[in-house]
Formats: structure tokens, C-alpha cells, sequence
């Protein structure tokens, strides 16, 4: 390049012209970040109001050496697993489950293992809810049942 009849490198076109551009950026971007032009507000979710009502329930439970009823007073919002929790820490209820990814199987009751060719299931009005008693909340006025059914 030839400026008044001078040679001058590209080079030291490009570092003087360098200096004004990162000057004129620096103030730009310093005058957007101080800026405050829009407001920036959370929105606040709507909170659910789930009211909690008492659940008086029955378990009758089934066995060979016959029938058992146990009585128990939970909230609505617990399962059927509680309610099983419940009866064996406060009652002379006792049980063995095994939980798998896919729901519940009882092992025993009582320490009885079903007979061959059965298993121990829980019923809600004759509907087989075993491998679900962790996700059924309970009725108030229920009956559950627990026996041994054919597998």
C-alpha cells in the first residue's frame, strides 16, 4: 500500500486499525451489559392444595389356620404398603415381600410360604392389586384382603 508516496506495510495498517476496533467493542459491550431493558421476573407456580382426609381401612388376611381382621386408621394419601408397614410395627401382623422393578410379590405371611402352585395376593374388591400396593392409595371405609391364590 502507497500513502503519500510511502510504502506501508499491510501489517501496520491492520495494527493501527486493530486498536480503534477493539476500543469501539470494548464501549459497546460495556454499554449493553449496563443496560437494563427488560425486566426479568420468575413466575411463581401455582401451589395444589391437596387436602389429606383420614382413611379407617381393614386388612382381613387369610391363612390355613384361618381368619385374621386388623383395623387401622392412615390418611388417603398413604398406599396399601403402608398400610402394611403400619400393622406390622403396631399389630402382631407380619410379613415378607420382595420388590422388584415391575411391583410386589409377598413371600410369606405369618411365616407361611404359599403352597405349590400358589401365591399370597392382595385384593381390593376381588381385584388382584399385589404388585401395585406401593402406588394404591388407600379408601376410606376399604377392605383389603390378602390369600393364597392359584399362580
Amino acid at each position: 500500500m502507497v500513502i503519500k508516496g510511502r510504502k506501508i506495510k499491510f501489517s501496520a495498517v491492520a495494527k493501527i486499525a486493530y486498536l480503534p476496533f477493539i476500543l469501539i467493542s470494548v464501549i459497546y459491550v460495556k454499554n449493553v451489559l449496563d443496560e437494563d431493558s427488560f425486566k426479568v421476573g420468575e413466575k411463581e407456580p401455582e401451589k395444589k392444595v391437596v387436602k389429606v382426609k383420614e382413611a379407617k381401612v381393614k386388612l382381613l388376611v387369610e391363612t390355613a389356620d384361618g381368619r385374621k381382621k386388623y383395623s387401622a386408621k392412615l390418611t388417603d394419601g398413604d398406599s396399601v404398603q403402608d398400610l402394611l408397614f403400619d400393622l406390622r410395627d403396631n399389630a402382631d401382623f407380619y410379613y415378607e415381600v420382595d420388590m422388584y422393578t415391575y411391583g410386589t410379590a409377598l413371600v410369606s405371611v405369618f411365616g407361611q410360604s404359599p403352597i405349590n402352585g400358589s401365591k399370597w395376593a392382595v385384593f381390593l374388591d376381588d381385584k388382584d392389586i399385589t404388585k401395585d400396593i406401593s402406588q394404591t392409595k388407600l379408601l376410606d371405609k376399604a377392605v383389603y384382603t390378602i390369600r393364597q391364590v392359584p399362580s
